[in-house]
């Protein structure tokens, strides 16, 4: 045929679509290669890394790239080659997309394909129209539309993702792909005889060396290179190391050894470039040998050293008491550290026959390298047998999974659990003790003269000397509770003790001090006369409080044995007509030894009144059970029976008297606490009324167009400043104590800060920012330069008799927080010193209309406060504090009236915020002391051996001893899932209600709780 008309531009568009169908098949190899080679490099990293042979991992790496890469070359190639020059193929498809050509395009392409000058079917001018359409079609058709790149995406993709992962593989992974291959393919690849001559006396030389450490996974380590590094490794085992060197000459094959022993072929490249990988299993030494020729030289011998994965290290910082509670936690803090993380925290006990176990604490999911953490649990969580001595060590277990997981033990804590009958007895014990002690230094203070001396010289004798006189109570105190530790009884006492004789001895030491040429004033003597009367008024409250305790256990005791005598004796009545005059006599003897333990009992009273009562009546007891036994040895036996009757009435009278007694104190008692609660009601409504009548005053300046929003607010600032200040005072002064231990000087400049920084609270609560400004700026050089000096008694040296203040970082943090908030109240209070404006009249004549009511209030308060005395008077753990806050409360309500009369009102607003203040603090000082009272009880029941009953205010759970205002356990964050639950378990714990007499206990505790 003739190829005229469209013909020839059909066959040319057919052809462009054959050559396009080519191209985007070679593109398809191209990419089918690439993703083959890439993961056949990637199989070569991969088994080299985990530390595969070398040859394996080039074995197989390469079968994977030869055929993957292969079969990705050809697989797209061989339809494309069957097809490359048959025109219906791509006629086909492009009547597949224009349906309208109805077989035209194929019937020119059939014709097309057959020999030049061979006739096909139909004539020539159908065969020319129906190529004129065809062509049209064709020529509209473009060839992307036939063979997009659509059908690229897929295999360049996958070639894409083959290439990133092998790029990633050479940056990251321990083996290269490349390296990987070459380890086997380089030159000097193949592997040489170990029985090649070696030249014992040249050493090749071998330099640059470049150690990568790939460390195992539970160390938690990331990959570390050492660069120009002396060839010796240190490592732990299961580290994979890869060493790079150069040598100074060339080499044609090199190979890797440990210890002697040929490890394989190292990688050689360009005969000078050495790669090499050894995994750290033992300490040894590595080398490489080098083949030229038929020579073998060795290179240097470099060690490799173990870095031992060592057991945790546990340490006990704060051990219990060596006769701990049943029932109570141990509250062992311990804290453990380890070389890359601990897995498992567990306590080990040991008992009496050397038989172990553990009781497991915690799972480390995270796997700290540091843990710190309370054992909480009691001994009989725990499993102790009570009166015996146990073993205890936390133990921890380390991570090191190849070697094993290690323990690591804390110091062996031996420990005796005691029962409640025990604790009791041993809690008695101790408060006699302390009495007695107690008593002591009373005695001792009570003979000093005041002042204690007139020369500074015998005065600094006397300080010296009197410092140690509470030394014996401190002893008996930790070896009770611990160093950190304080009962709930004794607690509050002693710390109160402590305070009043460091303030004692601090003020004579800094005042009387010789050589300072300071004349002492009768102000001084004065002051030495009020802090000695403190002293011994906080020395006479904690002796009354413990010795009340113990009287009131020991009368308990007496009448529960009354009881039992009593009822022995009307039993013994009972059988009086029945029994044998063997049995009676076998009873008599039972209710002598009841008898002589209730002497017993009565011999521990302090009560001479009540001694020669129940001596009076045993031994009128014991004269009719003489003569009982007189009556049956001689056959008398109704005279006995009589006598018995008599005997039974007689013990049940002096029981009854006994409880006569009892009752009556118990009915005091029920008065004292309605009168506490009246009190602590009228209280709590006039702190509510002061409050109202400031708000009420603040509401009529903001009504009359004063400022009142921005001054109230900095003024709320300054209030809360202040409050933190005086709390960093208190403990700054806590934390220095009697003053052992530190200069002179030192003390004189801690003394002048604290009164300096306490000063700045009457011109604030008095709303007066000029004076309150002054009064900062007196106070925070002083309390710098105390910080400083606290700071430097730290490293000074000292003499060999002269004793480090063990509290120093507390004290030198304490200054610090008072430093910086006197520079927070500095701030605050300049640009209100600088504004100086004066209230208006209307303001003036609002206040003076609030003075009525203010008056009002000072009446029901000085009434109040008449009741209160009476009440702290009548409570024996009362101190005089709630008195003496609602007496300063008093002084401000009159500054706040004066204020009021004259139109200042917000000199009056700021004293009425103080008064009620001093309201709320005189009212939890008295909820405090009905606290405390509510402990005196709690130690009786504990010194008698019994639990908390139901139903006790306290609202601690008979089953559960351990729960209560001395073992307030709140879990730690990480025993909730979330920081949420563990704020809304806070929350909660703060909403709860608890008795009226714990309610500013658990303010402070919270209020603690979330400083933290």
């Amino acid at each position: 045929m003739v190829e005229a008309g469209p013909v020839p531009q059909i066959r040319a568009a057919l052809e462009r679509l054959a050559a396009r169908a080519a191209l985007l098949a070679g593109l398809r190899a191209g990419a089918g290669a690439v993703g083959g080679v890439s993961v056949g490099l990637l199989l070569a990293s991969g088994i080299a890394s985990a530390g595969g042979p070398p040859l394996l991992a080039a074995g197989v790496g390469i079968t994977a790239l030869l055929v993957g890469g292969g079969v990705g070359l050809i697989a797209p190639l061989v339809p494309a080659w069957r097809g490359r020059g048959d025109l219906l193929v791509h006629a086909r498809l492009v009547e597949a997309l224009r349906p309208e050509l109805e077989q035209r395009l194929l019937t020119v392409a059939g014709r097309l394909i057959q020999p030049r000058g061979a006739a096909g079917p139909g004539s020539d001018l159908l065969l020319q129209r129906a190529a004129r359409r065809a062509e049209g079609v064709l020529r509209d058709l473009p060839p992307a539309r036939v063979y997009p790149l659509d059908s690229l995406r897929v295999p360049a993709l996958i070639a894409a993702g083959a290439l990133l992962l092998t790029l990633l593989a050479a940056l990251f992974a321990p083996v290269g792909p490349v390296e990987a291959l070459a380890m086997a393919v380089a030159p000097g690849g193949a592997s040489v005889e170990a029985a090649a001559p070696v030249d014992p006396n040249v050493r090749a030389v071998v330099g640059d060396i470049e150690l990568r450490y790939v460390f195992p996974a539970h160390t938690g380590n990331p990959p570390v290179t050492v660069k120009n590094s002396d060839g010796t490794i240190h490592a732990p085992v299961g580290t994979v190391v890869e060493v790079r060197a150069r040598t100074l000459e060339r080499y044609d094959h090199a190979d890797l050894e440990l210890d002697g022993q040929l490890l394989g072929p190292a990688n050689l490249v360009a005969g000078r470039e050495l790669l090499a990988t050894l995994t750290v299993e033992r300490d040894g030494t590595w080398r490489f040998a080098l083949t030229r020729g038929e020579a073998r030289v060795l290179s240097p011998d470099y060690k490799v050293e173990i870095d031992e994965d060592a057991a945790p290290v546990v340490a006990l910082e704060r051990p219990p008491g060596p006769t701990p509670a049943a029932d109570a936690p141990l509250g062992v803090a311990f804290s453990v550290q380890d070389d890359f993380g601990v897995t498992k925290l567990a306590v080990e006990i040991e008992d009496e026959q050397g038989n172990l176990r553990e009781v497991p604490l915690r799972e480390l999911l995270d796997q700290p390298r540091e843990v710190q953490g309370v054992l909480s649990l009691s001994p009989r969580q725990l499993g102790l047998p009570i009166g015996q001595r146990s073993k205890l060590r936390i133990v921890a277990y380390d991570n090191d999974v190849g070697g094993g997981n290690k323990k690591g033990a804390s110091a062996t804590l031996e420990v005796t659990p005691l029962g409640p009958r025990g604790q009791g007895e041993r809690l008695e014990a101790y408060l006699r003790k302390l009495r007695d002690a107690l008593v002591d230094v009373l005695a001792a203070h009570l003979l000093d003269p005041s002042p204690p001396a007139a020369e500074a010289s015998a005065a600094m004798r006397w300080a010296e000397g009197a410092q140690g006189r509470l030394d014996e109570v401190a002893r008996l105190r930790a070896a009770q509770w611990g160093d950190d530790g304080a009962g709930t009884l004794d607690g509050p006492l002693l710390d109160e003790v402590f305070a009043d004789a460091g303030r004692l001895f601090r003020f004579v030491l800094t005042t009387w001090e010789p050589g300072s040429g300071r004349s002492i004033t009768a102000a001084d003597t004065a002051q030495v006369s009020a802090l000695q009367v403190d002293l011994v008024l906080a020395l006479e409250q904690a002796i009354y409080v413990i010795d009340a305790s113990l009287r009131a256990v020991a009368l308990q005791q007496l009448s529960e044995a009354a009881d039992n005598v009593a009822a022995e004796a009307r039993e013994l009545a009972a059988v009086a007509d029945k029994a044998e005059i063997g049995e009676l006599l076998a009873r008599l003897d039972q209710l002598t030894r009841m008898l002589d333990a209730l002497n017993k009992a009565a011999a521990a009273l302090s009560d001479a009144d009540l001694k020669e009562f129940v001596n009076s009546r045993t031994g009128e007891a014991s004269q009719l059970m003489d003569q009982i036994r007189a009556a049956l040895e001689e056959g008398r036996v109704e005279d006995a029976r009589e006598l018995m009757k008599q005997l039974a009435e007689q013990l049940q009278q002096m029981s009854e008297s006994l409880g006569d007694r009892m009752a009556s104190q118990q009915q005091d008692a029920d008065e004292l606490k309605e009168a506490l609660k009246k009190t602590l009601e009228g209280m709590e409504k006039l702190e509510a009324d002061q409050r109202a009548l400031a708000e009420q005053l603040r509401k009529e300046r903001e009504a009359l167009g004063d400022e009142v929003g921005e001054e109230v607010a900095a003024w709320a600032k300054i209030d809360k400043a202040l409050r933190e200040l005086l709390r960093q005072a208190e403990a700054f002064e806590a934390a220095v104590g009697d003053g052992r231990g530190y200069r002179i000087d030192v003390l004189r400049r801690a003394e002048r800060a604290v009164g300096e920084a306490r000063a700045v609270e009457a011109p604030v609560r008095g709303r007066d920012p000029v004076g309150a400004l002054d009064r900062t700026l007196g106070a925070t050089p002083l309390m710098e330069a105390a910080r400083r000096l606290i700071g430097a008694e730290a490293a000074r040296p000292r003499g060999p008799s002269e004793p480090t203040p063990a509290a120093q970082p507390a004290a030198q943090a304490a200054a610090a927080g008072a430093v910086a908030q006197l520079r927070e109240l500095r701030a605050l209070l300049e640009p209100m010193a600088e504004g100086g404006e004066s209230e208006s009249p209307e303001v003036q004549s609002a206040a003076r209309k609030l003075s009525a009511q203010q008056s009002e209030l000072a009446e029901r308060r000085e009434q109040l406060e008449g009741e209160l005395r009476r009440v702290e008077r009548a409570l024996p753990t009362a101190q005089g504090k709630a008195t003496a806050e609602m007496e300063r409360a008093g002084e401000s309500m009159e500054r706040a009236q004066d204020a009021l009369s004259q139109g200042e009102a917000m000199k009056a607003e700021g004293n009425q915020d103080a008064a009620a203040d001093q309201v709320k603090a005189a009212r939890e000082a008295l909820q405090q002391a009905l606290q405390q009272q509510q402990q005196q009880q709690q130690a009786q029941r504990e010194m008698r051996g019994q639990q908390q009953p139901q139903g006790d205010p306290t609202g601690k759970d008979e089953g559960d001893p351990s729960v209560g205002p001395d073992h307030l356990l709140i879990p730690p964050p990480e025993a909730f899932r979330t920081p949420e639950a563990y704020r809304r378990a806070l929350l909660e714990g703060m909403s709860g209600d608890v008795p009226e007499e714990y309610e500013a206990l658990k303010q402070r505790y919270f209020e603690e709780l979330v400083r933290q």
